[in-house]
């Protein structure tokens, strides 16, 4: 219930919120983000400039204890259950599967 709340409060509600209406962008970062070096631009100015209302950035790796092996045990599972014929998935790990 708590990380449903905390999700539609920065989806929705912040925008609402007193502390929040003098601004027109707001940055906001999990409280285990951190920026791995300077950022060489003007973040909120390029987003004003672009028109933008929103923006993210996802940058991580799963663990390989976790994912080592999973494309190969999808793939041969999606063949087996529900194909025919050859499944092609473009883009993953720079190739077809």
């Amino acid at each position: 219930v708590g990380y449903r709340h905390m999700c539609r409060f920065f989806s929705v509600t912040v925008w609402s919120h007193p502390a929040v209406q003098q601004y027109d962008y707001i940055w906001r970062m999990d409280s285990d983000s951190y920026l791995y070096d300077k950022v060489g631009f003007d973040v909120i100015g390029a987003m004003k400039e672009s028109g933008k209302l929103y923006a993210y950035m996802g940058s991580f790796r799963d663990n390989p204890l976790f994912t080592d092996g999973l494309l190969d045990f999808t793939m041969a599972y999606v063949r087996e259950t529900y194909c025919t014929g050859e499944v092609d998935v473009v883009g993953v790990g720079g190739g077809n599967a």
